[in-house]
């Protein structure tokens, strides 16, 4: 047997406490691995889960192409409507307007050109049917170039149909 020994009791406790320690730190430090794992797996299902659903909302690519087409058409035809500056100025604009306004059987008291230039405006004093300035105005809103009337001013005195009419016409560029 061996003989009672004091410091060997403490020296083994010390061992077994150190051993507990050890032991209690690799199972903590496993059990937040773990937990970190299982926060990670988690983390991938639901990213996965996030794709798939934007994968069945992503539009076909075929149909985006078609979309992107059908957009690029749209701006062309857009585009057409304006006049290109080379195309149009004051003075051929002021014949067009003077042209369609006579094909109406509309008289033209008087015509000038307002406004700063880059903005011009013509502005036309006409007499005729009221029916004839209708078609008048109805042509140039369906026109196929876009053309702004800012100013319009109407004065229907006369029992006949006849009306006086103030506008101001201009032309939009694309340039």
């Amino acid at each position: 047997m061996q003989p009672f020994n004091s410091g060997t009791i403490v020296k083994s406790r010390l061992y077994r406490l150190l051993a507990g320690i050890v032991a209690c730190t690799v199972i903590v430090y496993i059990a937040v691995r773990f937990v970190e794992l299982v926060s990670l797996k988690r983390m991938l299902a639901e990213r996965k889960e996030m794709i798939e659903e934007l994968l069945l909302k992503m539009p076909d690519e075929d149909l985006l192409l078609e979309k992107i087409e059908r957009l690029r058409h749209a701006n062309d035809t857009q585009r057409g409507m304006f006049y290109r500056h080379e195309e149009m100025d004051a003075n051929m604009f002021g014949i067009l307007i003077q042209d369609l306004l006579i094909d109406k059987e509309i008289d033209i008291e008087r015509f000038r050109t307002v406004g700063k230039s880059g903005t011009d405006c013509l502005e036309f004093s006409v007499s005729g049917l009221g029916s004839s300035f209708v078609e008048f105005v109805h042509t140039v809103s369906t026109n196929d170039k876009y053309l702004r009337i800012p100013y319009l001013k109407i004065t229907a005195d006369d029992e006949e149909g006849i009306i006086k009419a103030v506008f101001r016409i201009t032309y939009e560029t694309g340039d």
